[in-house]
Parts: C-alpha cells; sequence; structure tokens
C-alpha cells in the first residue's frame, strides 16, 4: 500500500510538474507566432500612421521591442532580419544610435545571407560615423563595404568617407 501511494504521488508530482513548465512556457511565449505578426502588422500601422513618419518615442520604443521579441522566439523565421532592419530605422528615426547598431550587428552575425546585408554595413558604418562619431569603428565597417560591396554607388561613397 506504501509503494502504491509512494507511486501515486510521484505521478502526481511529475504532473503537476509539467503543468508548470507549461505555464512558465507560456509566460515566456504568451502568442503563437501567427499572433505576433498580427500584432506587428497592427502596431506598424498604428506606428507610422498614414505620412509614414514617427512622432512618438515610447511607441517607437515598444515596435523595437516586439520586433526583438518576435527575433528572439523565432529566430529562423524568414522575416526576421526584416524586422530587424525595421527596427533599427525606428531607431535611427527617434534618436537611438546605439539600438540602431545592435540591429544591424545582429543582421550582419545572424543572417549573412540576408540580401540587403552590403548596405547595412554602409548604414552600419555611417552611424558610427555621424551619430556616435566612432570614426575607428566606422572605418572598419566602409573598408568592408568597399572589399564586399556589389553596390557600386556604396562603394564609391564608402571610399569618399574613408578619405574625409
Amino acid at each position: 500500500m506504501k509503494k502504491l501511494v509512494f507511486i501515486l504521488s510521484v505521478i502526481v508530482f511529475a504532473a503537476c510538474g509539467s503543468k508548470e513548465e507549461q505555464r512558465k512556457e507560456e509566460e515566456v511565449n504568451p502568442h503563437s507566432k501567427e499572433q505576433m505578426q498580427k500584432d506587428i502588422t497592427a502596431m506598424e500601422k498604428e506606428l507610422f500612421g498614414s505620412n509614414g513618419t514617427i512622432a512618438d518615442e515610447d511607441k517607437g520604443m515598444k515596435m523595437i521591442g516586439l520586433y526583438s521579441d518576435f527575433v528572439g522566439l523565432f529566430p529562423d523565421d524568414p522575416n526576421c532580419p526584416k524586422y530587424l532592419f525595421l527596427a533599427a530605422d525606428i531607431a535611427g528615426a527617434i534618436d537611438k544610435p546605439r539600438i540602431r547598431v545592435q540591429n544591424y550587428t545582429k543582421i550582419l552575425e545572424k543572417y549573412p545571407d540576408y540580401d540587403k546585408n552590403g548596405s547595412i554595413e554602409y548604414l552600419l558604418a555611417l552611424t558610427y560615423d555621424s551619430d556616435l562619431d566612432q570614426r575607428e569603428e566606422a572605418k572598419k565597417h566602409y573598408e568592408n563595404v568597399i572589399k564586399t560591396g556589389k553596390d557600386t554607388n556604396l562603394v564609391r561613397d564608402a571610399s569618399v568617407r574613408m578619405e574625409s
């Protein structure tokens, strides 16, 4: 009888543990991928409005957070580099150059095959150069644009900025 009570206790404890794990997972990921994408679309409409400009820094930061949450939860989704790029764009619009750098860097490191990486490398250099006044860091990225750049306009611009 004692063995039966013990076994039942273990089963009940294990069942409660798995429900606790499920509850914790739901707290970490309260939305499905589809719901998060709907939330992103709705917030984008609200943030960008009809004229495409961002006027509210708090809403901009919330949008950046939503993009970041999505990328953290679903890093293999093909929208991730686009969301990081948009987050960087918003960060630039609300004068948050460090957040802009973080997002550009994450794209280059985690999504090396993203088709806009040449432009992103240039924008990263430009952010270091113009917004953060970190000329040496900017030069590294300008050099990468010159070495690997396929867009001749960006290569030319990076070369000019290297000389100035």
